[in-house]
């Protein structure tokens, strides 16, 4: 990982997961090769948080200084379900010879690795209350968001977006940038696929000599190093935070980041959903204000994952699941609403079908819906996407530094992110719910 952290909060959180995973990790370098290749993952849910030293009235000790505070400008609770789970549950799973590699706090339970030898002692335990066989399958799956084209663009001033131009002032960022809100002060967690290369490309020099890269982490593959993964996430943050007055402004080019890879191009599986609410408990420990997740899931390798269209109803999915509790912590929470417009799908994909997620459709550069844009409405008959941004013909960075265009709902996500960024940093003051009211009206 290179040019990444260097800052107090950087240290702080990553002492924080450190803390909840470290017992992981010791189980991870115990076992032996040849029990890692027959295990299989699966996720399993505890009755209850029995033998748990933490309590709701000793926040601090599980979530950071800024979680808190977000929480109680908010009138946000600490509840029962932020405390993490037992670990003498943890210890019970590993005594079968079963392999936890993560916990999840909300949903109260674990992604663990086991045999089929091995399986039934962990059905056998009491304080079970479900598990899924398995939690995902592996199998080829094609790459995305191939379009590049080379650019040169002029210097200019410091809130000259260049090429940007259009996209920003659609949204009104532009005028946003005059005023000096460029989401300094705002912390933004991108959950994507990796972030190729965005540690060496110029668009982001200032993103790391100034040290607002807060944090990173692969739950795909546990651990920190995301810049040498896939590129979508990358393009994705270049349309928040890439900075080069004249040629290229993002839309919050003053905020700071936490990168977190949830997305395995190789395959689509559940998995992916559960490393989503990883993510997303991380980032709320943290103390992000704003995920933006350009990110769904709807069909899967495993057709018997599948989701079905009148699934989108805002709770049954996974990953639509975590995006709310998320949302319950007093992040806002924004997500592309999908691809699938022009398709069989049609509608909004996972999680964008939540009630409290800010779905982002796509328009091309006059405005007009783009045929790929997933549709609404929600299967209980909500309106979806929230809201449009350009998504076709979107300006941003290609790996390579140069600047070109890709489209999808992914890059008009972002757009709606930084917007909100600016806003949130002008009017501290709001919640994460009437922020997302003021921006959908």
């Amino acid at each position: 990982m290179k040019r990444c952290g260097g800052s107090l909060l950087y240290a702080t959180v990553t002492g924080y997961l450190a803390r909840l995973v470290m017992p992981v990790v010791l189980a991870l370098c115990l076992l032996a090769p040849a029990m890692v290749k027959a295990q299989q993952p699966y996720l399993v849910f505890f009755k209850d948080k029995a033998g748990s030293s933490f309590t709701t009235d000793r926040a601090e000790a599980f979530l950071s200084a800024r979680a808190i505070a977000r929480r109680q400008r908010q009138g946000i609770v600490v509840s029962a379900r932020d405390l993490p789970v037992s670990p003498h549950y943890l210890e019970q799973i590993a005594a079968t010879g079963a392999r936890v590699q993560y916990t999840t706090r909300w949903l109260n339970g674990a992604l663990v690795y086991a045999t089929p030898e091995q399986l039934p002692q962990l059905l056998a335990l009491p304080f079970l209350r479900q598990a899924n066989f398995p939690a995902g399958t592996l199998s080829p799956k094609a790459y995305y968001h191939k379009y590049m084209a080379p650019a040169f663009q002029p210097a200019g001033t410091a809130t000259d977006p260049g090429r940007a131009a259009g996209q920003l002032s659609m949204l009104g960022i532009t005028d946003m940038f005059e005023k000096g809100y460029r989401g300094q002060g705002i912390i933004i967690a991108v959950f994507d696929s990796g972030f190729f290369r965005a540690d060496q490309l110029p668009g982001f020099d200032s993103l790391f000599s100034q040290n607002r890269v807060l944090a990173t982490y692969d739950f795909v593959s546990n651990e920190t190093a995301v810049f040498d993964n896939h590129r979508h996430g990358m393009q994705v943050l270049s349309v928040l935070a890439a900075n080069q007055p004249g040629e290229l402004l993002g839309s919050a080019p003053g905020a700071s980041y936490m990168l977190f890879r949830t997305e395995d191009v190789r395959n689509e599986s559940r998995l992916e959903e559960f490393y989503w609410l990883l993510a997303a408990e991380y980032a709320d420990s943290a103390g992000v204000d704003i995920i933006n997740s350009s990110l769904g899931y709807n069909l899967f390798d495993a057709p018997a994952d599948d989701y079905r269209p009148e699934d989108l109803n805002g709770g049954t999915a996974l990953v639509t699941i975590a995006a709310e509790l998320a949302a319950a912590t007093g992040m806002l929470v924004v997500n592309s609403a999908g691809n699938e417009g022009n398709g069989l799908w049609l509608g909004v994909v996972p999680p964008a079908d939540g009630d409290s997620v800010l779905a982002v459709g796509a328009v091309d550069r006059e405005g007009l819906l783009a045929r790929f844009s997933s549709l609404g409405p929600t299967a209980d008959g909500r309106i979806k996407p929230d809201l449009a941004a350009q998504g076709a013909g979107t300006v941003l960075l290609s790996p390579d530094g140069r600047i070109t265009t890709s489209s999808g709902t992914s890059f008009s996500a972002p757009l709606v992110t930084g917007l909100a960024a600016g806003i949130w940093q002008a009017f501290p003051q709001l919640s994460a719910m009437q922020l997302l009211q003021i921006l959908k009206e």
